[in-house]
């Protein structure tokens, strides 16, 4: 089932894509919102730990439930957290900065950039990330930015970036979804998968396992020794004899 889905995604990407990936296709920055975001990336760069931090410190502001998510106490104002959440809070806003600037080294490679944002909302998904949670971020970063770019900040690069949030936003969405279906056929499939199958020769070999001074008697046995069943010593009539359970075991 979910070679299928793979193999009906492949196929529907060399025909061009499907029509959602069209539609997100449409939402790509041009030319002119590239070149905005390159001009500003040569400020931002430079301050990139402070942009992170205003950013998370926006998040955690208007979105207090988020802030459970990153670190140990949800209060972002600094009442009762743990003794590490100014650290938390600088990592993941370092962190989400290098993302930023893995596209944008990535820049105009839209193949790459895709791939990137689609795993990117798959490990969301994997994380148990909420949805709505993705959205969140190009708002925040477009708060952060202007005190970073002062008398820089100016409407083109703000719509140059709020168009490039908007379209990670709905590729990680897309990539979000696309690992939320691949789960939902997983589960179905060990819905009604059959339970394993036990092999007959090994299960009897298994129930006569013995040890090997047992096994050497019901050999001496069967060649005209005295005679022992592997349960415990047996008189011999003069007659060599070997139990059925002697047998599977030489066997």
């Amino acid at each position: 089932m979910l070679i299928m889905s793979w193999v009906g995604d492949l196929v529907s990407k060399i025909r061009g894509g499907n029509q959602e990936d069209r539609e997100i296709k449409k939402l790509r920055p041009n030319k002119k919102h590239v070149n905005n975001m390159i001009s500003s990336w040569l400020i931002i760069h430079k301050e990139m730990e402070r942009v992170g931090i205003l950013m998370f410190m926006g998040i955690f502001e208007k979105h207090p439930g988020v802030a459970a998510m990153f670190v140990d106490k949800p209060n972002w104002r600094g009442e009762n957290q743990s003794p590490n959440y100014e650290k938390k809070m600088e990592d993941h806003g370092i962190r989400f900065m290098k993302l930023l600037q893995d596209i944008m080294d990535l820049m105009p490679n839209w193949i790459d950039i895709d791939y990137t944002l689609l795993q990117l909302g798959r490990r969301h998904f994997t994380y148990k990330v909420p949805m709505e949670l993705i959205d969140v971020f190009g708002s925040q970063f477009l708060y952060a930015l202007q005190p970073v770019l002062e008398r820089e900040y100016c409407n083109e690069y703000e719509n140059a970036w709020a168009t490039m949030f908007n379209y990670i936003e709905n590729r990680m969405r897309q990539g979000y979804r696309c690992a939320e279906k691949d789960e939902s056929n997983k589960s179905s499939e060990e819905a009604f998968k059959l339970p394993p199958m036990v092999s007959t020769s090994s299960h009897i070999a298994n129930t006569y396992t013995t040890s090997p001074k047992k096994l050497q008697h019901a050999k001496i046995a069967s060649r005209g020794g005295k005679s022992h069943s592997l349960g415990g010593n047996t008189p011999s009539n003069g007659n060599s004899s070997v139990t059925l359970s002697d047998k599977v075991v030489e066997i």
